[in-house]
């Protein structure tokens, strides 16, 4: 059984979903641990999924126009999300790799 077997597929859908939608509850709700629960889901679902590409190009375009505004505060805080955006995106592009690497092609066989 590889790992693109339609079982497998599925189950790290449903997982994937449930720990996306729990981590973005936990953006409304403070006690819920977000990190946690959001960088597992989007590993899961993997970013051809519709739903996870476009929320991160909808929050990238915010952060954008951000660096761009009128306002000179505005402009400001545009500029410091956007360099928190690079460094988390390097981060996480960093711990995905390894953990790619660290799956195995081929599942043993039993």
């Amino acid at each position: 059984m590889s790992m693109s077997h339609p079982v497998i597929r599925v189950f790290k859908r449903i997982i994937g979903s449930m720990l996306f939608g729990i981590g973005l509850v936990g953006l409304f709700i403070p006690f819920v641990p977000i990190w946690m629960l959001l960088i597992p889901g989007i590993a899961l679902l993997g970013h051809n999924n519709p739903i996870v590409r476009s929320l991160h190009l909808t929050a990238l375009r915010l952060i954008k126009s951000g660096k761009q505004h009128k306002s000179p505060w505005v402009r400001k805080l545009g500029d410091m999300t956007y360099a928190i955006y690079r460094q988390m995106r390097q981060v996480a592009a960093a711990i995905l790799e390894r953990w790619r690497r660290s799956i195995p092609k081929r599942l043993p066989e039993i």
